[in-house]
């Protein structure tokens, strides 16, 4: 079937034989034509990483904010599964229903279109993203599926040895590494999951936040850094006893966790504080933290002790303390440094002091970063 894409794709192709050392170039705006041809809000190749990892390689984006260049997403075993299944029958896939529960920043459900490469595994994709309700037509299809096409023949190996051994040599490099972080995976799993995970939470915990925080020391991009605790826990703790405080602690980390996007991370610092790493947020985005804030205080201002978040440890109360969270949150326009965690910690001891319950955000009107005890990473008081 002729598609729109058809004469991007045939001068992609022309420019790539002429010009192979450069072809990597011509990528992006190849795919901000077919964005543009289509009125869609992303259209991204997405790269393995590991078992059920990936991260976006390419992306052509309608917003900056959804700019998703270099971010990795880890699926949940449940999800992988759902991934490695949905192409039994074609190498397309196309999705209406996909409710994002804050994977992405818009209000809709994502409407999207993969297309993966030649295994019947989680080897990436070409995918289209619309935020917007969206049936798609033929012609998208088609447009997808010559795109998936060019994927394979300029990503696969096989095809590529033909075409540039360098490109295969990379290629076949990249795969033997994954082999390999795959078997090490598989091996360490239980161990690792456990070596980063607070074992009440089940969140990332203090060693998960020191590896990922140090991955991120060189990310170029922009993110958002902000430290909460809970307020008034001790008094919790002291009036309702410690098995509601866990409780307490459960439903704060599964709130945090369920109403930020998948690509943010949520970690148990150590105690009743948690910190959140937000991915590719620039600073002109602070009032919707500051919102956030305020939402996640609502939802634990009507705590239940509900079997399904507290296991066994709910059956000591059927309601439940109304708590809050203070956060402090500051701005990095590149990675992650000592100072964002002193900014955020000033903030939020800077909020802890006049009106708790909310979130304050670093920035001019606040004091130089400052904590009794010198805060830091690694030592916080």
């Amino acid at each position: 079937m002729k598609t729109q894409i058809d004469s991007y794709l045939s001068d992609f192709m022309n420019e790539m034989l002429e010009h192979d050392d450069n072809y990597k170039e011509a990528i992006p705006p190849l795919l901000e034509q077919v964005r543009s041809t289509y009125h869609l809000d992303v259209v991204c190749i997405t790269e393995p990483v590991n078992t059920a990892s990936f991260y976006y390689l390419y992306v052509a984006y309608s917003q900056p904010t959804y700019n998703l260049t270099g971010q990795v997403v880890q699926l949940p075993p449940s999800q992988f599964e759902v991934a490695l299944h949905m192409y039994d029958n074609s190498l397309l896939c196309i999705n209406n229903e996909y409710d994002k529960k804050g994977a992405f920043p818009t209000p809709y459900n994502m409407h999207y279109g993969c297309v993966r490469g030649l295994n019947r595994e989680f080897d990436g994709a070409i995918c289209f993203m619309s935020f917007s309700p969206k049936e798609w037509s033929k012609e998208e299809q088609a447009a997808l599926i010559k795109l998936g096409r060019l994927y394979r023949l300029i990503l696969n190996m096989y095809i590529a040895k033909n075409i540039n051994l360098d490109l295969y040599e990379e290629r076949r490099q990249k795969e033997v590494m994954l082999l390999k972080a795959e078997h090490e995976h598989i091996r360490a799993n239980e161990q690792e999951y456990r070596a980063e995970h607070d074992a009440l939470t089940g969140i990332f915990n203090r060693a998960a936040f020191e590896r990922i925080t140090n991955s991120l020391r060189s990310n170029p991009h922009p993110l958002a850094f902000v430290i909460l605790d809970i307020d008034n826990f001790k008094d919790v703790n002291d009036t309702y006893g410690h098995d509601v405080g866990d409780i307490i602690l459960k439903k704060v980390a599964h709130t945090l966790n369920t109403n930020f996007r998948d690509s943010d991370v949520v970690f148990r610092f150590g105690g009743d504080e948690f910190t959140l790493i937000l991915t590719n947020y620039k600073e002109d985005q602070k009032e919707f933290i500051v919102k956030k804030i305020k939402e996640i205080n609502h939802r634990l201002s009507h705590l239940e002790a509900d079997s399904s978040h507290c296991e066994n440890a709910c059956d000591t109360a059927r309601e439940l303390p109304p708590v809050s969270v203070s956060a402090g949150a500051a701005f990095s326009s590149g990675g992650y440094s000592d100072i964002l965690f002193k900014q955020a910690d000033s903030a939020l001891y800077q909020i802890k002091k006049t009106t708790k319950g909310l979130c304050k955000i670093y920035g001019a009107d606040s004091e130089t970063p400052q904590h009794p005890g010198d805060s830091t990473p690694n030592g916080r008081s």
